[in-house]
């Protein structure tokens, strides 16, 4: 038989090498197992995780009789609970690092103290001493972080939104201003805007005691035909007032979709296809797509979502759906935390980067 030739074995090792490189890393340690017939008491556990550390406090019941877990340390059996230890919280580093959402706390007096009524009503935004307006309303306005410019959403007497900036921007919105969200850095934002549906306003002025019934029934079968053969009201986004991206389903958005990350990227689910930075990435057929618990890299090329049905990882893996997730950044590398219970005994914890 002949020997394999050493070039050969070079390349056939150097090939195989990157692959060894790119595979990421997963930790998994059992914390704790249930004995046979043993079940968790969700709302009386505790369960809470830090990127450092671990804390579960975990109540459950046998038969009649109720146990408790503590950092590894199994009590019981009790009669009932109140003879049990109650859970206490842990030391999070971030307990807010559950969701991957940016969400700023802003300062509405501060705002407000840009704002000034003139006296037919309106109102005039100032800033650095320079005077912005007249607006007939103020529905929403952001400074910047260092007070250099702002984004304000405004209305006209007749109700028509716009997107007004300190640059100079005016865009007429074509609808109503929805989730309005704002970068980290505090200059970047995007939020959706619903389309109005239209509205015949003669049905409002249409004197209906003139008309005998057959012309009231004639025309309402006209209004009817005529409603379902208008265009369909839509929802679009709409980046810093100059890039939009749509038209989607009317009413596709929540409170925390679109959204910016705490790393500064941004995304959207649209019928749980996931858009990252305004890029389509993937249609989900088989779980829930929730922009909350979607974390991504850095830079956004990598990603995992989390769902009651399992969490999946960008490069393909999936692994059991979490009780509780956490997400840690560290030298630029995102790592998530989660605990699942399998095969309906074992609690266990995992740990892997993005």
């Amino acid at each position: 038989m002949k020997k394999p030739f050493p070039i050969l074995l070079l390349l056939t090792a150097l090939l195989y090498q990157p692959l060894i490189s790119q595979t990421t890393p997963l930790t998994r340690k059992v914390l704790i197992s249930l004995q046979p017939g043993e079940k968790i008491m969700y709302a009386e556990s505790f369960l809470s995780l830090a990127i450092s550390t671990e804390q579960v406090s975990l109540t459950t019941k046998m038969d009649d009789k109720f146990f408790v877990y503590k950092n590894g340390v199994k009590k019981g059996p009790f009669d009932n609970l109140d003879e049990q230890e109650a859970p206490t919280k842990a030391d999070s580093e971030d307990m807010q690092s559950k969701c991957s959402i940016y969400q700023p706390q802003e300062n509405n007096e501060t705002n407000l103290s840009y704002l000034s009524a003139n006296t037919d009503g309106s109102y005039t935004i100032t800033l650095n001493n320079k005077k912005y307006g007249p607006y007939m309303l103020i529905s929403h306005l952001h400074v910047w972080p260092d007070k250099s410019g702002f984004f304000a959403i405004t209305m006209d007497k007749n109700m028509n939104s716009f997107l007004v900036t300190s640059e100079g921007l005016n865009v007429a919105l074509k609808g109503d201003a929805e989730k309005i969200q704002v970068s980290p850095t505090g200059k970047k934002f995007l939020f959706a805007v619903n389309e109005r549906e239209a509205v015949d306003m003669s049905a409002l002025t249409k004197d209906y005691s003139k008309m005998t019934q057959e012309e009231i029934m004639k025309w309402a079968k006209e209004m009817e035909q005529k409603a379902n053969s208008a265009p369909q009201a839509m929802s679009y986004v709409l980046l810093n007032g100059t890039t939009k991206f749509g038209p989607f389903p009317l009413s596709t958005f929540y409170s925390d979709n679109p959204a910016f990350t705490k790393n500064g990227n941004w995304i959207m689910s649209v019928n749980n296809t996931l858009y990252i930075n305004g890029v389509k990435v993937k249609e989900f057929t088989d779980m829930d797509v929730n922009t909350c618990q979607t974390y991504l890299s850095p830079d956004g090329k990598k990603y995992a979502l989390a769902s009651y049905e399992k969490i999946y990882f960008s490069d393909g893996k999936t692994y059991p759906s979490p009780l509780e997730i956490i997400a840690g950044e560290k030298d630029g590398k995102i790592t998530l935390k989660w605990l699942s219970l399998e095969n309906e005994k074992d609690l266990v914890l995992y740990s892997r980067e993005i």
